[in-house]
């Protein structure tokens, strides 16, 4: 409802702006008449009434009165004809304008685009994990499942992040229900979900984000990750007191189906 209300002050504006010069005209135009040829003043009684040669009383020879202001000329009347079309103009395109935002709305109420979609789009639009760490760019990695509702609450969030730096890191969304996805579960020892790891451009997971996490912080991580910085919000290390040393376990470049050598985007 408010992009209705700001697209009808849009042009509720456009249509005052052009209407101003009808109005503005309108308003104006007995200065016009009363300030050409303005009509001379006869004498009071008390002045002396001037005489010619011969002693006889002068006529004063005065301006015509000036035209009425309802008086027209075509070229005023024209003036007029296409300033009123102008009005009119407008008015058709403010009704049209309003017509066309209750439309969308109308629309977007009845065809809404559900949190749960906009992760499946996501997800088939996703590289294969097995670019991780090889094609130079740093990785997001996010665990969803269409029960979630965790997940389909940082839908659009997401969305609006991968449109601002899907040039620079790779975004890749992975539905955790999908048997064929379970090797990459185990791999990242997912356990909660959203699981949204952060991986640099050699391919080591720095840290993994869980659960409803702020539009901003995940930005500001992404930027971190995006100009090799460390990373400004940390949260679970997944292979901590595993043995051994950890950056075998966080070393994830190009990784591909241990079974099968399937390399999936979902």
């Amino acid at each position: 409802m408010t992009h209705i209300i700001y697209i009808a002050l849009i042009l509720l504006c456009h249509l005052i702006h052009q209407s101003t010069p009808f109005i503005t005209v309108s308003l104006q135009s007995p200065k016009i008449f009363t300030s050409i040829n303005p009509p001379c003043s006869l004498p009071q009684s008390h002045h002396p009434t001037p005489r010619n040669p011969n002693g006889k009383p002068s006529i004063l020879h005065c301006q015509p009165p000036p035209p009425s202001p309802t008086t027209t000329t075509p070229k005023l009347d024209l003036l007029r004809r296409k300033l009123l079309l102008k009005r009119r103009t407008s008015w058709s395109y403010f009704i049209g304008g309003l017509a066309t935002a209750v439309a969308s709305y109308g629309y977007n109420v009845a065809n809404p685009v559900s949190e749960l979609k906009v992760l499946e789009e996501m997800t088939r639009d996703s590289v294969g994990v097995n670019v991780v760490g090889v094609n130079n760019k740093p990785t997001v990695l996010e665990f969803w499942a269409p029960w979630c509702e965790n997940c389909k609450s940082t839908a659009f969030s997401t969305r609006r992040l991968r449109s601002i730096y899907s040039s620079r890191v790779n975004f890749i969304l992975i539905d955790g229900d999908d048997k064929d996805n379970s090797w990459l579960v185990d791999r990242f020892r997912v356990d909660a979900i959203p699981h949204v790891a952060f991986i640099d451009r050699e391919g080591f997971v720095e840290t993994s984000l869980i659960g409803v996490v702020p539009e901003e912080v995940v930005r500001r991580d992404l930027e971190a990750l995006v100009n090799k910085e460390e990373l400004p919000y940390v949260m679970y290390d997944p292979w901590k007191g595993t043995g051994g040393t950890n950056t075998d376990g966080r070393n994830v470049k190009g990784m591909r189906d241990p079974d099968n050598t399937k390399t999936p985007t979902k």
